[in-house]
């Protein structure tokens, strides 16, 4: 099985803390955001920062993300794009 985005947020303390709800959930998950190392984090104005994790781990990382209220992915970025 693959890895997919189970979300995208335009804010790297919103990606920090679903990333860490998910860890101490004991799911694996990467946070990748383009912001050059956080040398310019203005980058991810229109990148964002999006969370992976494996495939099989997709319900259950819902149900622990479930905590942070509704999820609306973010507009006109990154793979949201519209």
């Amino acid at each position: 099985m693959g890895s997919i985005v189970i979300r995208e947020y335009k804010q790297t303390f919103k990606a920090s803390t679903a990333k860490g709800l998910l860890e101490e959930a004991g799911i694996e998950c990467i946070l990748s955001g383009d912001d050059a190392g956080g040398a310019f984090p203005q980058i991810t104005f229109t990148t964002g920062y999006r969370i992976l994790i494996r495939e099989e781990d997709r319900e259950k990382a819902e149900e622990v993300l479930s905590v942070l209220g509704e999820y609306i992915p973010p507009k006109g970025m990154g793979l949201f794009r519209s």
